[in-house]
């Protein structure tokens, strides 16, 4: 079989526009031709708006991909729809000790077939956004969002979703402090519907970084669901450790696990650059899961993937 994807967009960007707060436009057009397809493989769209300055800003997209558009080397996360969505909002900027900008948003996103038919929608009014001297931020949002379920849906092991048309309402409050500190926290609390039933979520991370050369980042999503056809609990652990032995040397690993795989992954990746244009990197990945056919005072964790990967770049300069 062959595939071939050809196509092209445009840019545009006017920085004076409405008193200097800029300007910035965008059209795209992309045709997939794969052996054996000849109707739906184009793919396009368009988006104009401005930059977010003081004062207010706003943007208007648009796009269309066809049912048959299918670029082989890459990927489309949804093809036969068309999606819509339009923002706006307000941007203060105050002179003061504590608070450096303020923000108001409301946005709207809908995605149908390419018939009209809805399969999914999402509205969010963002009331309060502060952003103090330091970096430190609170957040305040209201989110109404529907989904249309042609089938059934297992969102979770013995938990099925019947198809048809669902909307909820859900509150969302987020608190961060500033990057820049030595310990920093991003927190976000959310509660509301969640198709028939009830969701409560929290996404919390810190991060400790005592020094420019070491930083150590954790992190944890915990939703808990009630349904009419069941309930379940995910926990998404994260753990992340960075090191810094010079401009030139750093060793960076990643370790993940999930309670809905019950597994364990670690990621190790030390890189070296000696000059620019010279690269060496090495790779350690490691999996393992839980066996939970076993009793819980015998479960054992199992290796399930191991590789290791060197990778060496020279460039030629002339």
């Amino acid at each position: 079989e062959s595939n071939s994807v050809a196509g092209a967009d445009f840019n545009y960007i006017n920085r004076s526009f409405l008193q200097n707060k800029g300007a910035q436009a965008n059209i795209w057009y992309l045709r997939s031709a794969s052996q054996g397809i000849e109707a739906s493989e184009e793919a396009y769209g368009f988006a104009v708006k401005t930059f977010r300055a003081r004062g207010l800003f706003g943007e208007l997209r648009s796009h269309r991909i066809g049912s048959n558009y299918a670029p082989a080397l890459g990927f489309v996360n949804r093809a036969g729809i068309r999606d819509h969505a339009i923002e706006f909002g307000y941007l203060g900027i105050r002179d003061s000790v504590r608070l450096q900008t303020y923000q108001i948003l409301a946005s709207a996103a809908e995605v149908t077939d390419l018939e009209g038919n809805t399969e999914s929608r999402e509205l969010i009014l963002e009331p309060v956004n502060l952003l103090g001297k330091k970096g430190d931020g609170l957040t305040a949002r209201f989110v109404r969002q529907t989904e249309v379920l042609t089938v059934p849906f297992q969102i979770s092991e013995n938990v099925v979703i019947a198809p048809g048309r669902y909307a909820w309402n859900k509150a969302e409050l987020n608190v961060a402090t500033g990057a820049q500190r030595t310990a920093v926290v991003d927190a976000t609390v959310a509660y509301g519907d969640f198709y028939d039933g009830r969701r409560r979520q929290l996404i919390a991370d810190a991060k400790w970084q005592p020094s420019k050369y070491f930083s150590l980042h954790a992190g944890i999503d915990y939703n808990r669901i009630d349904l009419s056809s069941g309930s379940f609990i995910t926990r998404l652990i994260t753990m992340r450790t960075d090191v810094a032995f010079s401009s030139a040397l750093a060793w960076n690993t990643l370790a993940q696990y999930d309670n809905d795989s019950n597994e364990l992954s670690v990621n190790s990746r030390l890189r070296w650059i000696p000059k620019a244009g010279r690269e060496v990197i090495l790779v350690v990945n490691h999996g393992w899961i839980e066996d939970r056919s076993l009793l819980d005072r015998h479960r054992q964790w199992r290796s399930v993937t191991s590789d290791v990967l060197l990778k060496a770049s020279y460039t030629l300069r002339y």
